[in-house]
């Protein structure tokens, strides 16, 4: 059976975020190499062909107790809010 994938939007939430955790890496979606931003690797891209309320996309990745993590934001997120919500896995 197929995992279901809901993309429903939380009033005021600035548009989609899912969080991958995983005993393997995530599969590359083709971004930008990262920057260090913390503890997290961070890319950030346009991606001009999504939605306009959908750009751009920003990505965490990080490792905690052996799993790889990976907080995806697509829209008008702050970083800093990303970064809270990433903290917020400890």
């Amino acid at each position: 059976m197929e995992p279901r994938r809901h993309a429903r939007r939380r009033p005021g939430a600035p548009a989609r975020l899912a969080l991958y955790a995983g005993l393997q890496a995530p599969p590359e979606r083709g971004l930008p190499a990262p920057t260090v931003l913390g503890r997290y690797a961070h890319r950030t891209a346009p991606l001009d062909e999504a939605e306009p309320r959908l750009r751009p996309v920003h990505e965490l990745a990080w490792e905690r107790d052996g799993l790889h993590l990976r907080l995806t934001a697509q829209g008008r997120w702050a970083l800093d809010e990303l970064v809270a919500i990433a903290d917020s896995t400890r």
